[in-house]
């Protein structure tokens, strides 16, 4: 029992994205509270997971969006495509605006 138990929470945990130290850093944030922010680029988030998955695929694409806005040294995303999880699909995808606010970091 303990086995099988072991065996679920791998495969559980080897099916999400995993936040970088970088992307923890970054905030979602509306276009307004962003007004006087440095844009640096947009960025996209994807996973393959969909189906009955997709609630768990979706939140892998938002965790990739934020780790790669974070590569930027991003701290806030303002999202530009974002449908939400989709069933009838063949993964999820999300995308948006990469936007430093305040001083670079150093």
């Amino acid at each position: 029992m303990k086995y099988r138990v072991l065996c679920i929470a791998l495969v559980v945990s080897a099916c999400t994205t995993p936040m970088t130290p970088a992307g923890m850093q970054v905030r979602f944030a509306k276009k307004e509270e962003v007004a006087g922010c440095t844009f640096l680029g947009q960025v996209t988030g994807t996973s393959t997971q969909a189906g009955v998955q997709r609630s768990q695929g979706y939140e892998n694409a938002t965790n990739d969006l934020l780790n790669n806005a974070g590569a930027l040294g991003a701290t806030h995303v303002v999202m530009t495509d974002n449908r939400g999880p989709r069933y009838w699909s063949f993964g999820q995808n999300v995308r948006g605006d990469a936007m430093r606010c305040g001083s670079p970091p150093k």
